[in-house]
C-alpha cells in the first residue's frame, strides 16, 4: 500500500559534467538517512542545449515510469539544490492519485515547498463556499 503520484519531467542547469553528477547523486544516496532505495528510481540524462549556452550542462529527469510512489520527493529536491548552477532555479511538480498537487521550487542551496490552492472567481475555494453559505 502507498500513495501513487506523478512527477512532471523537468530540466536543470549544472556546472557538473555527467560523471560528476552521477557520482554526486550516488554519494547523496549513500548519505541519506532514510528512503535510500526510493531515491534510486531517479536518474538524470544530459540533453542537448538548444540555447547555445556552453558554460553549464542541461540535465533532464529520466525515469522508466513517472507515475509511482515518490517517497523521496523532498530528498530529490534537496539533491538538485546541491548541483543546480548558480543563479538558476527549477520547479518540481507532483500530482497525486487523489488529484492533490504539490511541488518544490529549488534554488542553489535552497528548497521551498509549493502548495496549490483552488480559486473560484478570484477567491480561494474555501472563501467562496463560506461566502455562499452566508448569502
Amino acid at each position: 500500500m502507498g500513495y501513487y503520484s506523478q512527477i512532471s519531467s523537468f530540466t536543470f542547469d549544472s556546472l557538473l559534467i555527467k560523471q560528476e553528477l552521477d557520482r554526486a547523486f550516488a554519494a547523496f544516496i549513500a548519505k541519506a538517512r532514510f528512503y535510500k532505495e526510493a531515491l534510486e528510481i531517479y536518474s538524470f540524462e544530459e540533453i542537448e542545449r538548444a540555447d547555445g549556452l556552453a558554460d553549464t550542462h542541461l540535465y533532464e529527469l529520466s525515469m522508466t515510469d513517472y507515475y509511482c510512489k515518490h517517497r523521496s520527493d523532498h530528498l530529490l529536491a534537496e539533491f538538485i539544490s546541491t548541483v543546480i548552477a548558480p543563479g538558476q532555479y527549477v520547479q518540481i511538480e507532483f500530482a497525486g492519485e487523489d488529484s492533490e498537487s504539490w511541488g518544490y521550487l529549488v534554488y542553489p542551496g535552497e528548497v521551498f515547498s509549493i502548495s496549490y490552492c483552488a480559486y473560484v472567481d478570484g477567491v480561494t475555494l474555501d472563501e467562496f463556499i463560506t461566502s455562499r453559505k452566508s448569502a
